[in-house]
């Protein structure tokens, strides 16, 4: 009776720390798993970002940089779509990033990001304005317009000094957050 309850009380403990230790391979699993997965979608936001970067300068980052100081920025940037996919789709998972400095480096360059698309957005609406009080000066040659033309073109000139804060910002924060990806690499 008692080698009976001896090997009952055996098996029990035997399978009591098998299903412990599967159970801790699964969770060692788990955690191997999302790591895994938030390395590549670390990798995924220093493409994007990378890319967007370049793109940007390419198409009018480079004129803004070179523009003068408290000259009007005269041209459109118009963004008609959501550029940044791989943040937008994956927000809830940035939170799992535990490096706390990494994880608000992306949420600061993509802000400097979208705050920067806002205010092209802005001298956008102050270009048409511009120039659409240009052609009607034109068409009518009324002062009034003229006189509405240059104020918009005061304002552009005002403006411009706010859209190379932004875009210095935006190139700023992008760098750090380069940066803070290699650290994390290494």
């Amino acid at each position: 009776m008692f080698s009976t309850l001896l090997a009952v009380v055996i098996g029990d403990f035997i399978s009591i720390f098998g299903v412990r230790y599967a159970h801790r391979l699964d969770l060692k699993k788990a955690k191997s798993e999302q790591e895994n997965e938030i390395e590549a979608l670390i990798q995924s936001i220093k493409d994007e970002i990378e890319t967007l970067r370049e793109i940007y300068i390419e198409s009018v980052g480079k004129t803004l940089e070179e523009l003068e100081d408290e000259k009007p920025f005269k041209y459109y940037f118009i963004v008609t779509q959501e550029y940044f996919t791989v943040y937008s789709s994956n927000a809830g998972k940035i939170g799992m990033i535990e490096n706390h400095e990494l994880r608000k480096s992306i949420i600061k360059a993509y802000s400097a990001g979208r705050s920067m698309i806002d205010t092209y957005n802005a001298n956008n609406d102050i270009m048409r304005t511009y120039d659409h009080n240009n052609w009607l000066f034109n068409i009518t040659n009324n002062s009034a317009f003229k006189n509405e033309a240059e104020y918009n073109l005061q304002r552009l000139s005002e403006y411009s000094t706010g859209l190379k804060g932004k875009h210095d910002s935006f190139i700023e924060a992008v760098n750090t957050l380069l940066s803070n990806i290699e650290k994390f690499n290494t």
